[in-house]
Formats: structure tokens, C-alpha cells, sequence
């Protein structure tokens, strides 16, 4: 499957220009059909591995990740506004932010190829040296990315 520079700017909820960026400086593999930049899955995943793009990916979740709770909070999430979606803070190691990175990459695209509605999350590190990755998504989706990763986690 391929993906445009707004699919994947709106799964990562980064915007187009960011992505292109990326794109620019080898960041992200992609390639030109018909004029439009396109992505595949296999690029997608190693922006999430590569060591170079990994702590830019860190720095924007880390900048957005108090916006979210925030919005959330105060009732004004763009999820909020025509769904009912739930919160749910899933704290772990930092040595388990590769694979926790790697599933949601996994389930945006699924998501995304199914045409469900989308969820929103960030990550972020805290002061007692876990991370914390908080997610935004209707009820059902949450239970299923939430079963998803204690599944992983019981796995290690």
C-alpha cells in the first residue's frame, strides 16, 4: 500500500510540510508517481526506527503531547467534536519505545486501509525515566489498541 504526504501527515498529525521536509532530506523514502509524492508501508516503519528521524519524531510528539490533554480535557480534541472518544495514558520503559512506535505505526495503517475513524496520540518522557504515551481514540478502538500492547508487552 502507498500512502500521499497527507495520509501520513494526518496519521502522525504532523502537517504536509513537515513530512515533505523529510522527504527532502532522505528522511523519509518516497517516491514521485503522476507528480505526487508517494509512501510506502516499509518507509513509513523505518521513519520510526531510523535513529536520525526518531528524536525529531520524539520532539514534535513531545511538543504536542500537553496540547492533547489539554484539548481533550477541556472538551475541544478534534475528535471530540462529532464522536465520543476516551483517554487512556499507557505508561512504559524507554526500552520499550521501539516496538510501542513500530504497533501504532502498524495500526495507523491498518486504521487507515480500513477507513475507520482515526485516533490520536503522543508520546512523551516523564521525570521517574518512563514514557508515556497517551491515547485519543472512540471506545472500541481504544480497548483494541490497548489490548494490542499489553499483549506486546506480555510477549517480552
Amino acid at each position: 500500500m502507498l500512502y500521499t504526504v497527507d495520509d501520513i501527515a494526518k496519521m502522525l498529525n504532523m502537517h504536509s510540510r513537515t513530512i515533505r521536509r523529510y522527504i527532502e532530506k532522505g528522511q523519509l523514502r518516497a517516491e514521485r508517481i503522476g507528480g505526487s509524492w508517494r509512501i510506502s508501508e516499509e518507509a513509513l516503519n523505518e521513519l520510526f526506527t531510523s535513529p536520525e528521524t526518531r528524536e525529531a519524531l520524539s520532539q514534535h510528539i513531545s511538543e504536542h503531547s500537553d496540547n492533547i490533554m489539554e484539548l481533550y480535557l477541556k472538551g475541544k480534541h478534534r475528535l471530540q467534536k462529532n464522536n465520543l472518544v476516551m483517554m487512556y495514558v499507557f505508561v512504559f520503559n524507554p526500552q520499550e519505545e521501539t516496538w510501542v512506535m513500530s504497533r501504532l505505526s502498524d495500526l495507523m495503517m491498518e486504521i487507515n486501509r480500513k477507513g475507520h475513524e482515526a485516533f490520536d496520540y503522543t508520546m512523551s518522557g516523564s521525570e521517574q525515566g518512563l514514557c508515556r504515551l497517551t491515547l485519543i481514540a472512540p471506545p472500541s478502538m481504544l480497548q483494541a489498541i490497548i489490548a494490542e500492547l499489553e499483549r506486546l508487552r506480555d510477549k517480552k
